[in-house]
């Protein structure tokens, strides 16, 4: 009880991942969409996908540019649509957890900083933005935004100088174990999210009020 206790005190954030923690989203949609708008196979899709997608999650090329490197690289005679091709599935699928959403406010009221560090892309950033899905977090770090993307330490310090506090005084949210090691590394507390109940759970085991 008492170890409880010094945690719960101790613990003034709440960092949580956005994509898979508190929105719904299937990134295999985006990846089928891709591979039928340009006529390629899986693995072409994957390896190129995988190469650039960080020049993109930094914000250092734009949207129109990223597709211009890709479809040099699979080297397809098909063109980019008109709209989006990273909101074209995203926008028709992606929906807000509740239950999640439910917790977030429940530590708001409780006096936690909350905090969403999400990589994130700039037709996804400004689509979520328009929908309020950042509203309740008292400080947004996106990795287009600042120019760091998850799993790079920098921006979980970067965080943790917004948020000034030390990293045990937080508590680190992600469904990516990749992500959840660097946290952990730098000495925050993590919770690798599976669902609600088990952040729940999670949540207090660590002492924190909810």
């Amino acid at each position: 009880m008492i170890i409880r206790i010094i945690k719960s005190i101790m613990i003034k954030a709440i960092i949580s991942d956005i994509g898979g923690v508190l929105t719904i989203w299937d990134n295999l949609l985006l990846l089928k969409d891709i591979k039928n708008t340009f006529d390629i196979t899986d693995a072409q899709t994957k390896v190129v996908y995988d190469e650039l997608i960080s020049f993109l999650g930094t914000g250092s090329i734009s949207e129109r540019e990223f597709w211009k490197r890709f479809i040099a690289k699979v080297n397809t005679k098909k063109q980019l649509p008109k709209e989006s091709l990273y909101l074209r599935e995203y926008a028709k699928q992606v929906k807000i957890n509740n239950e999640v959403l439910d917790i977030l406010r429940r530590l708001k009221s409780q006096g936690y900083q909350l905090t969403a560090l999400s990589n994130s892309f700039r037709p996804h950033t400004s689509f979520n933005k328009r929908c309020g899905f950042y509203d309740v977090f008292d400080l947004v770090i996106l990795s287009d935004e600042v120019g760091l993307i998850k799993p790079d330490p920098q921006i979980y310090k970067l965080t943790l100088k917004k948020l000034k506090i030390s990293p045990e005084e937080a508590v680190f949210i992600d469904d990516c174990m990749v992500h959840i090691k660097t946290a952990q590394n730098l000495g925050m507390y993590t919770i690798l999210f599976v669902n609600p109940q088990n952040l729940r759970y999670k949540l207090r085991k660590l002492g924190v009020k909810i």
